[in-house]
């Protein structure tokens, strides 16, 4: 079961306006006017309800200044219009007794559409809610990963943009029901004259935002990105099952990196630690991710070598190595912080800790994503082969779909990583993280086996997930652009970044005409569809480090390009060479980084974690020893603790 979406209840809203729009006008009896006057009421209330949230009450005051961004201003304009147009239909129907009878509503066709239209706009806006969460002093503070995203500006000008485009809707309706109201003397004149107002405020109410369109027009991934926003609930765990397809595969993953993002961000807002955070789950954690980065790599590196035989396209083969590279160098550092823990445990132990499940989900489903083996998991690595992703249908949404499932889970590697670095400073300032009193320098006193680790040691843990945060999120950030040329699936996860951080944000364009830039270019041909030149993985980079590099830089960059890329298609060529003479293992020595992630995966590392349900599991500690001891030695010893 698929997760609600904005878009699919603004979806049913515009049904029912497009169905009330098409009733025709020899059904417009009096008892219809007033029952789809109250309910244009309800619809129109809601709309202007959308503007309350999206513009603070304190940014109306700023309407009158010159300096005001033109699409606040446009939606403090139709604010107001929409709370005239309210107005003018409830005083048309104040006291009007077939608005209380829920009889006349139902029994009317025109109603009811409009009835379905408001009940679809508030759950929508009832939607947007649950990303929030509201104090005793009625302030709203975030509580999902995608609040940013719903208060952002490029969301607030998509939903304008679908506001305008009902209350010009809304509009035409009105003036039909107001002829029909002038030709019905059942009708009363207070009704007449509030639908004629409320025309008129309508029409005002979407030439503003027409007007403003004109001038900034709304890109179509900010309504990509609106449409995309999720319920703000975590979303039930889907277990890995047996012989899954690669469509399935990627789906799975899916649902758990959008559920380690929920965890990640959850976690993350808390003051305090998380009571059940021990130095076992994160450790786990971090083997984990650096096998997820692995076989994310070995994936791109497949997609990369076949590129270009399946698009003819060589510089999409480049983007996705430049990808593979970013995720392998975020692994490096998962690897890093994972060896971090060899002298640091907690005083509590156990792989219980929050996203232990849906981590070991994203390990499994993607290993089987790359391996032959249907029922992959780490303890059977070393005994699996590796899925020829050539013999994948060679089609651009296959390709796609693997992209987007190695873009989701870098993605959620970045935040539980961001949030990780967050619970391990908490834990190394509430003293809860431990270290063995041998390893203590020897200015330190500590009678006792294991002592408070000091500042010195938890340091470079720290350092360890700062940079495997970092590289997680710069690798999330290289696939964007990889996700936005293919027209992946998780494009939106791009839009969403680029959204809440624009400066962080990828400058790629949403393809307008359903088919991806990267395969509308002609084949051997390094340009985009409009002709630029691209540049390549060290150009941009230069590009994305440097604000105004200079141009001879851009050139040396440039060169350096083209010479990897004459370098890579030599190494093709004779690995080719070597594969058809039986040498390919010991020409390339692609077997070492295999061994060396499943030497990691087998590690202290369970075919499947353990779920809450099954209660925590002992661990048996590091390796120097078991739990802290917190019995302290006589004080007449006046000696360190024993070595």
């Amino acid at each position: 079961m698929t997760t609600a979406t904005f878009g699919e209840l603004l979806h049913s809203a515009s049904g029912h306006l497009d169905a009330a729009a098409r009733f025709p006008d020899a059904s417009l009896t009096a008892g219809s006017v007033i029952a789809a006057t109250g309910q244009a009421c309800r619809v129109v209330a809601v709309m202007s309800h959308y503007l309350d949230d999206a513009v603070p009450r304190s940014e109306y005051g700023r309407a009158v200044r010159s300096g005001m961004q033109p699409w606040m201003r446009a939606a403090v304009d139709t604010r107001g219009a929409l709370r005239m147009a309210a107005e003018n239909l409830s005083q048309g129907t104040g006291g009007v007794g077939g608005l209380r009878r829920p009889g006349a509503t139902a029994a009317d066709p025109l109603a009811a559409h409009l009835a379905g239209a408001a009940a679809s706009l508030a759950a929508g806006r009832d939607l947007l809610d649950t990303h929030f969460v509201t104090g005793a002093d009625r302030t709203r503070s975030a509580h999902s990963d995608w609040s940013a995203v719903v208060t952002s500006a490029p969301v607030a000008r998509a939903l304008l943009g679908e506001i305008g485009g009902w209350s010009r809707q809304l509009a035409i309706l009105a003036g039909r029901l107001t002829l029909a109201a002038a030709a019905d003397p059942a009708v009363g004149v207070p009704v007449r004259s509030g639908l004629a107002s409320a025309r008129r405020w309508l029409l005002v109410a979407g030439a503003a935002v027409q007007a403003r369109q004109r001038e900034h027009p709304v890109p179509a991934l900010d309504i990509a990105l609106l449409h995309a926003i999720p319920v703000g609930a975590i979303p039930a765990r889907r277990a890995p099952g047996e012989a899954e397809p690669v469509a399935e595969l990627c789906e799975g993953i899916a649902v758990s990196a959008r559920r380690l993002r929920v965890i990640a961000h959850r976690t993350a807002s808390q003051a305090a630690l998380p009571p059940n955070a021990t130095a076992a789950s994160w450790r786990w954690n971090a083997k984990a991710a650096a096998v997820i980065c692995h076989v994310s790599e070995m994936a791109l590196r497949r997609l990369a070598d076949r590129a270009g035989h399946t698009t003819g396209e060589e510089a999409g083969g480049a983007q996705l190595d430049s990808a593979a590279e970013a995720v392998a160098h975020a692994g490096a550092r998962w690897r890093q912080a994972a060896a971090a823990w060899n002298l640091m445990t907690t005083g509590t132990h156990g792989l219980n800790g929050p996203g232990i499940s849906d981590t070991g989900d994203l390990v499994i489903r993607l290993g089987r994503l790359v391996s032959g083996d249907p029922l992959w998991t780490p303890s059977r690595s070393q005994r699996s082969a590796l899925r020829d992703l050539a013999g994948l249908p060679p089609d651009p949404a296959t390709t796609a779909l693997v992209v987007a499932a190695v873009h989701r889970a870098a993605d959620a590697l970045a935040c539980a990583g961001a949030a990780e670095l967050q619970a391990v400073n908490a834990a190394s300032r509430a003293g809860r993280l431990y270290m063995p009193t041998r390893s203590v320098p020897e200015h330190y006193d500590v009678p006792r086996r294991f002592g408070n680790a000091v500042p010195e040691a938890v340091a470079p843990l720290l350092h360890a997930y700062r940079e495997a945060a970092g590289t997680s999120a710069q690798a999330a950030r290289v696939l964007d652009a990889v996700a936005l040329t293919l027209g992946a699936p998780s494009c939106i996860l791009a839009a969403a970044r680029a959204a809440v951080d624009p400066a962080q944000g990828t400058s790629a364009s949403w393809p307008t005409d359903g088919k991806p830039a990267y395969f509308a270019r002609t084949p051997s041909d390094p340009r985009n569809a409009r002709g630029k030149w691209l540049p390549g993985p060290v150009e941009q980079a230069v590009l994305r480090e440097l604000d105004a590099p200079d141009p001879v830089l851009l050139l040396h960059a440039a060169a350096i390009d083209r010479a990897a890329k004459e370098l890579i298609a030599e190494a093709k060529e004779v690995s080719r060479h070597c594969r058809a003479t039986g040498q390919a293992e010991d020409a390339t020595g692609t077997s070492r980084p295999e061994r060396s992630a499943s030497r990691i995966a087998a590690e202290s590392f369970p075919q499947t974690p353990v779920s809450s349900a099954a209660g925590p599991q002992v661990d048996s500690g590091p390796s120097h020893g078991g739990a802290p001891e917190v019995q302290r030695a006589p004080a007449a010893q006046g000696r360190r603790g024993l070595r």
